[in-house]
């Protein structure tokens, strides 16, 4: 009888199990893996993550650090390159966002984003007094049967069921429900905004000689710095709402974040496409109002989506 892939594992043998280079020391020479594998347990799978996480001169460390406080370094690094040294781009996004979303399932918080005065109040947003002026407004146009009258003449049978029904679940739980489903809908939308951010930076630079994937690379390594940042900020969040931080603190927070991820892009097309002050400065301007549209329109599509499929 064939013995099976796990006991094959723990079982010694003379060729490493993943290249099957011929072992001569405790590591593979070729690979650098471990000659003799411990059994598979949660421990050691804990284990593992921890030793990969916390060793300081691991890949995952020596690619954050750059990305978050040297703007553009790993792109360039990438391109010239020294790919050996930091994570793939493509890794470090997946790293980042999933790093995001898992803290904020685990944080019961809606960060405030504006800068006017901010309550520390973990109360749910379902009881916000600009709920309550929705449901009034919908209750004063007759409910949802009022309001999806006028669109019969343009919506099919099937559409007008479901945004029926998304109407009642969104007034029956003041939009709690829609939220999660759009906040879960986000990284979707990222998989499209990217490209087409990638799009805009072809057209911006039209004359630089890059592919348009190296387009797509710059704006994995940016993405992958605002998710860290985000994630960072949810934690200096909870921090606040621990120690009871200042209104006027939480705003300092959130308009430095703001400016640091603004100035962030604004240095990393300065370094990696190689132009003037000026030159960069410009097209700055015109990615800011592009990055605005398309981030509206995107987030728009991603509500009307998760509507429409709750």
């Amino acid at each position: 009888m064939a013995e099976s892939p796990l006991n094959q594992a723990n079982t010694p043998s003379p060729d490493c199990l993943n290249c099957g280079t011929r072992l001569t020391g405790e590591y593979c020479a070729n690979c650098g893996q471990r000659a003799h594998l411990k059994p598979l347990s949660l421990w050691e799978l804990l284990k593992e993550f921890a030793e990969e996480f916390f060793d300081l001169d691991s890949k995952a460390w020596r690619s954050i650090v750059p990305l978050m406080f040297l703007p553009g370094r790993v792109t360039t690094d990438y391109f010239v390159g020294r790919r050996a040294r930091h994570l793939s781009p493509l890794r470090l996004y997946l790293t980042a966002s999933v790093l995001f979303f898992i803290i904020a399932a685990f944080t019961d918080n809606t960060i405030p984003v504006a800068w006017d005065d901010v309550d520390f109040d973990r109360a749910p947003p379902a009881v916000s007094d600009r709920t309550d002026v929705q449901d009034r407004r919908i209750a004063e146009a007759g409910g949802c049967e009022a309001i999806l009258a006028n669109a019969e003449a343009r919506l099919s049978d099937y559409w007008r069921d479901r945004a029926y029904t998304a109407c009642q679940k969104v007034t029956a739980d003041r939009g709690r429900s829609l939220e999660r489903a759009a906040v879960d809908n986000i990284p979707i939308m990222m998989v499209v905004f990217i490209p087409v951010l990638a799009l805009v930076m072809k057209l911006l630079y039209p004359f630089s000689g890059r592919f348009y994937v190296e387009h797509v690379v710059f704006y994995l390594h940016y993405h992958a710095f605002g998710f860290f940042l985000m994630t960072l900020m949810i934690l200096v969040y909870e921090f606040g709402t621990a120690i009871e931080w200042s209104r006027t603190a939480w705003r300092t927070v959130s308009v430095v974040s703001s400016c640091y991820m603004a100035i962030y892009l604004l240095i990393a097309m300065r370094r990696v496409y190689q132009q003037g002050w000026i030159a960069t400065s410009a097209k700055f301007i015109a990615l800011f109002f592009a990055y605005l549209i398309g981030l509206s329109i995107s987030f728009l599509a991603v509500v009307m989506y998760a509507a429409m499929t709750l």
